[in-house]
């Protein structure tokens, strides 16, 4: 919803790119309006095969609101997974971001 509000020109809220890990679009009718657009910030979704927690689908939902959306699975559960094929995802997406 804070990038939907960056892209509508609120300056407080203006990332330059999302890192969402268990990430989920919210069902509730009043935030529909965030998903009214496709989001061109750049983004990340860490997505956790076996998360019991926030399921796999309902992070695709999310990640399919965004252009261009870089998706990151992994086998594991509701957790933030730091083995060094992750490490190194971040660390290909973040360096984008860097001076």
């Amino acid at each position: 919803m804070l990038c939907a509000l960056g892209q509508r020109g609120h300056a407080r809220f203006a990332p330059r790119f999302a890192l969402l890990v268990a990430g989920f679009r919210s069902r509730a009718p009043a935030h529909a309006r965030f998903y009214a657009e496709p989001l061109a910030v750049p983004s990340l979704h860490v997505v956790g095969q076996a998360d019991a927690v926030i399921p796999p689908a309902r992070s695709a939902e999310l990640a399919a609101c965004f252009v261009a959306p870089v998706v990151l699975e992994h086998p594991g559960g509701h957790f933030v997974p730091a083995a060094a094929p992750q490490r190194e995802a971040y660390r290909r997406f973040l360096q984008r971001f860097l001076p």
